[in-house]
C-alpha cells in the first residue's frame, strides 16, 4: 500500500540509499512543497516542486533504491504526486536536471511525462541534461 502525504522535516534523510536523480541545488526546501511516499511503512520517494522565479519550478526527488522492486508503485506514485504538484503551483514551466549517465532517471522523467531539452548543465564536472514538462 501507498500512502502520499505533505513532507515533513527528516523525510529526506531517512532514506538512506538514494537513487538521486537532479542537479544538487541551494536549499530546494525553501519556497517549495513537497510530497512523501511511504510503501509498507517505509518512506521510499521524496519530492516537490521549488520555485525558481514566478514562472519555473524546479521538480526535486529522492528515491529508495528499494522502490525499484516496486516499479507500477514508483510510477503511481511520481505521476500522481507530479500532477498534485502541478496542480497545487500552476506554474508554466517545470524542469528538472538529470545527471547524463543516469539512464534509468532519463526512462523515469519520460515516463513522467516530461521531455528532454537541447539545454544541459555543468556542475562539478558533471553534465546534466534538462528535461520539462512543458
Amino acid at each position: 500500500m501507498i500512502e502520499l502525504r505533505i513532507c515533513e522535516d527528516g523525510d529526506w534523510e531517512s532514506i538512506a540509499d538514494p537513487v538521486e536523480m537532479g542537479l544538487p541545488e541551494q536549499n530546494v526546501f525553501q519556497d517549495s512543497v513537497g510530497l512523501t511516499a511511504i510503501v509498507d511503512g517505509e518512506i521510499r520517494v521524496v519530492g516537490g516542486i521549488w520555485l525558481v522565479d514566478e514562472d519555473t519550478g524546479y521538480l526535486w526527488m529522492k528515491i529508495s533504491k528499494q522502490i525499484s522492486k516496486h516499479p507500477k508503485q514508483l510510477m503511481r506514485v511520481l505521476r500522481e504526486g507530479l500532477a498534485i504538484l502541478d496542480d497545487s503551483f500552476g506554474v508554466p514551466h517545470i524542469l528538472t536536471y538529470v545527471d547524463e549517465n543516469f539512464v534509468q532517471g532519463d526512462r523515469l522523467c519520460r515516463l513522467m511525462g516530461l521531455e528532454r531539452t537541447e539545454e544541459s548543465k555543468e556542475h562539478e564536472n558533471k553534465r546534466y541534461f534538462v528535461y520539462k514538462l512543458r
